[in-house]
């Protein structure tokens, strides 16, 4: 026998179930929070911080790194003999774990239009 055994409900594979409709209504939401994060941006009330760089347009992963790079050389430089350290986490399958009420409120508390609360 090639390969292992796999658990029958680790077998399937998902698929789209949504209607076209449903996808185009989804890409249309996602717009929408687009617009309102980068408006929040412009108008100098950040619904995300400043260092976030996933999932924004016009941020990258390049950006991110330069931003590491000047955080560290500005401590070396600081003449105060600081250290600097960094701590990488990749916390996989964090969202599911999100308590959507919390999440749910503090977007309302953010000033997040209700329409896209409902959708939520």
């Amino acid at each position: 026998m090639v390969g292992h055994l796999v658990a029958p409900h680790l077998a399937y594979r998902p698929i789209a179930l949504l209607s076209s409709i449903g996808k185009i209504f989804e890409q249309i939401m996602v717009k929408h929070i687009k617009d309102f994060v980068a408006e929040s941006v412009s108008n100098k009330k950040p619904l995300l911080p400043l260092m976030q760089f996933g999932g924004l347009v016009g941020r990258s992963t390049t950006m991110a790194l330069q931003a590491l790079t000047n955080f560290v050389y500005t401590g070396w430089a600081s003449g105060n003999k600081r250290k600097v350290s960094l701590l990488g986490l990749d916390i996989s399958g964090a969202f599911p774990r999100v308590n959507r009420r919390k999440l749910l409120r503090t977007l309302v508390q953010k000033g997040l239009p209700g329409y896209i609360i409902k959708f939520a």
